[in-house]
């Protein structure tokens, strides 16, 4: 078994998302994961994306996500499952 450290991140970022057709969108997020943990100074956070809308509010999203630090970087991939709330009423 591999002994990790414990390392933790709190992200603070802008995004962006094009649809290039109704059922799917491509997108980035970028800026800046503060370290929470002790020894850990943070580094800069960059995802992108790519989403597949199946309905009017439910996406499912596959992302890969990086922190860089100044001599390694920690990376993960993500499938995540987004659900939109209508709160309005706007989508019938």
């Amino acid at each position: 078994m591999v002994d990790l450290p414990d390392v933790q991140f709190a992200p603070t970022a802008a995004s962006a998302r094009i649809w290039p057709s109704n059922s799917f969108s491509i997108g980035i997020e970028g800026g800046y994961a503060f370290g929470i943990n002790d020894g850990n100074d943070g580094g800069l956070y960059y995802r992108p994306l790519l989403g597949y809308l199946f309905g009017t509010t439910t996406e499912v999203n596959l992302s890969y996500t990086t922190v860089e630090l100044d001599q390694r970087s920690w990376t993960t991939v993500n499938l995540g499952l987004l659900y939109t709330l209508d709160l309005y009423g706007r989508r019938r």
